[in-house]
């Protein structure tokens, strides 16, 4: 499969960084084993639960299991259970928001080195010309202004607005397959969800839909935020990277 002119090999070394941001300001990040490390302590906690409209607050320590690829919450409370409870369940058309999640830095939330803002010329620059390009439309997020897709290939698509000025620029991405794009962790399609967790931290959102599918949502500095799409066997199946919803 080709991509545009140049194709994803221009990225090279540049783009795909080896480094990730993993101790959000705030977080305490502790080693106790290597098999199970806790990587964060909150206290307060809050979780909502749209299937049984219920809120909880919670003293925990939450730990990702590599074993179960399971993420768990366990009660510090001297008042509640010992027993781990998973932010992973299986519920149907369920969401929980944990809303002391950490943000994930802007410097992180690229895919193939592309990001929120960049201009459609920088993209052109790295792999040229688009594959495909949709039909113009208004987007009433961005106050009425036109935009379109991009797609290069079959599995990296890049909505465009065009600003008032004349410029173009991204507001939307989403990787759909295992084609070689990273974000600069290198945490791309294919990758398990427990890399997201060891690198970022706990979502700010998690919902799940009958249990074929489950999206971890992030929130970053700014407006844009991160989904990380997963199937049964908690591999990521598709990244997007939202501007604005």
């Amino acid at each position: 499969m080709k991509l545009g002119r140049k194709g994803f090999a221009a990225l090279g070394g540049t783009f795909i960084l080896t480094t990730c941001i993993v101790q959000p300001i705030g977080y305490t990040a502790e080693i106790t084993a290597p098999a199970k490390p806790i990587y964060m302590v909150n206290k307060g906690t809050q979780y909502f639960d749209s299937t049984s409209g219920s809120t909880s607050l919670l003293d925990m320590q939450a730990r990702w299991d590599d074993a179960t690829h399971n993420f768990h919450v366990y009660s510090l409370s001297e008042n509640s259970s010992a027993s781990a409870t998973s932010s992973n369940t299986s519920s149907t058309l369920s969401s929980r928001i944990n809303q002391y999640s950490p943000r994930m830095p802007m410097d992180q939330a690229r895919i193939g080195g592309i990001g929120i803002g960049d201009s459609i010329d920088y993209v052109k620059s790295i792999y040229g010309e688009p594959t495909y390009v949709g039909q113009r439309g208004k987007n009433y997020l961005y106050d009425g202004l036109y935009a379109y897709d991009m797609t290069y290939g079959d599995s990296f698509k890049l909505s465009v607005v065009e600003n008032s000025d004349g410029t173009e620029e991204v507001i939307d991405i989403a990787s759909t397959a295992n084609n070689g794009l990273a974000m600069p962790c290198g945490i791309k399609v294919g990758s398990s969800i427990g890399e997201v967790y060891k690198n970022f931290g706990m979502p700010w959102r998690i919902n799940s839909a009958k249990s074929i599918e489950r999206n971890y949502v992030y929130r970053t500095q700014y407006s844009p935020k991160v989904v990380f799409t997963t199937n049964q066997q908690h591999t990521i199946t598709r990244i997007t990277i939202i501007g604005m919803e």
